[in-house]
């Protein structure tokens, strides 16, 4: 019997080398970089459109953070091409404009240090935000600054269509995981555990960078990634 292809899909500052050390083929770890270059408007589309290109016919779909955000949002406009969605760490939008505004101008300023840092001195001050607190450090930029650069200002959760209102469009199985030491995230998954059908887990002593936080016979274990 045939498997399903599997897609994976890493976090802003990561890499598809990320999903491959526990143990994912190379050829199913999506690389976002290579997508990005010359993003204008309509990004969020163009980046799916361009995306799907190198996808199956149909797969199941995995993915963290960032690239969780860009996954629920190709699952929406793709809903016949993935027949399971798992994401880890995920915000699916932001509701209020003010708050919007907010998030802009804080990516607008990681875009702002991210051309006038050095690589490391960036990572540091990145490392240290509250969210990543029980997480390893980020050691490497993943690619070229401009390429962050632009995925911050084209790419950002204020620039992201809200779609909290769209996740009961998913039909197929969707799982959504969060650490139990993210407060703010595992916020947003019992949220959605509470307004829609979607089989939502929190992990035990986990932090915000889940899966890649747990070591590869850990993630193999975790039965909702192989159902």
């Amino acid at each position: 019997m045939l498997q399903t292809p599997k897609r994976f899909i890493h976090g802003f500052l990561g890499s598809s080398k990320d999903w491959q050390t526990l143990g994912i083929a190379k050829d199913e770890c999506i690389d976002l970089w290579s997508y990005i270059e010359n993003l204008e408007e309509n990004a969020f589309a163009t980046i799916c459109e361009r995306i799907d290109k190198d996808m199956p016919d149909t797969f199941e779909l995995y993915a963290y953070s960032f690239g969780a955000r860009l996954a629920l949002y190709y699952t929406i406009k793709n809903p016949h091409k993935v027949n399971k969605l798992t994401l880890f760490s995920v915000n699916p939008g932001i509701e209020d404009e003010a708050t919007k505004q907010a998030r802009i101008k804080k990516d607008k300023y990681w875009a702002k240090q991210l051309e006038e840092q050095t690589a490391d001195n960036f990572l540091k001050e990145w490392n240290q935000q509250e969210v990543f607190q029980y997480d390893k450090n980020i050691e490497n930029l993943p690619c070229d600054k401009r390429l962050l650069v632009q995925s911050l200002h084209k790419l950002g959760l204020g620039v992201q269509e809200n779609l909290w209102p769209r996740l009961n469009e998913l039909t197929m199985p969707t799982y959504f995981l969060a650490g139990e030491y993210d407060k703010k995230f595992a916020a947003i998954v019992n949220r959605i555990d509470n307004h829609t059908n979607h089989i939502c887990h929190i992990l035990p002593k986990q932090g915000h960078r889940i899966p890649f936080s747990l070591d590869l016979n850990a993630f193999k274990q975790v039965p909702w990634m192989w159902i």
